[in-house]
């Protein structure tokens, strides 16, 4: 295996596959961001409270209204068995510089994370004193869908809360109505168009 050149004291920050030599680690750092397959990528995390998700204006777009049919509250996940919330925990973000599809629809937003929601290491170029939720806009989960070719889709929740929310009150919530609205239409065989 060749030998690579470190800056001083960065030898244990860099990861190498053992078989290939390929440089390892994060995904993004190989041009493979999760945003691109996903739509989101991490941003942030906590564990102190989870928040909910507020459904955004893209939301009515005739692309996906159908997956709220019978949800009318603005508001969804307020609650849930994960610290009381359908979005925390680990949260992710839209990011069109690392691939988020520029059709893609962010359906809902998370809001309200507390101060240990801190940005992720590799968000954060500059160190400075903006990496937490209460200054930064930047920390949110993002709902997002988005047609693929071949007539597919992705749905992304971009929370890891979220499955804590889908039991709530016996299955009686925007959450779970969400959900199974969305796995209903992806189990239809009728193809997904994308927008022109």
């Amino acid at each position: 295996m060749p030998k690579v050149a470190c800056a001083p004291g960065t030898q244990s920050r860099r990861v190498f596959s053992q078989f290939t030599g390929e440089y390892g680690g994060l995904w993004r750092r190989n041009f493979r961001a999760p945003q691109v397959l996903a739509g989101v990528g991490f941003i942030s995390q906590g564990f102190d409270a989870c928040s909910y998700y507020r459904r955004t204006d893209a939301a009515a777009d005739p692309r996906i209204a159908w997956a709220f049919e019978g949800i009318d509250d603005p508001l969804l996940g307020n609650f849930g068995i994960l610290q009381g919330g359908a979005a925390g925990l680990e949260i992710d973000a839209v990011d069109v510089r690392l691939g988020t599809p520029p059709h893609a629809l962010v359906i809902g937003r998370s809001e309200n994370h507390s101060n240990t929601y801190e940005l992720v290491a590799e968000e954060v170029l500059v160190p400075h004193g903006a990496t937490d939720a209460i200054i930064n806009t930047d920390i949110h989960a993002d709902l997002v869908f988005f047609e693929t070719g071949n007539g597919g889709a992705v749905f992304s929740t971009g929370s890891i809360a979220y499955s804590g929310s889908l039991a709530w009150n016996n299955f009686e919530n925007d959450i779970f109505r969400l959900t199974t609205n969305v796995l209903k239409r992806f189990m239809d065989k009728k193809p997904f168009e994308m927008p022109r």
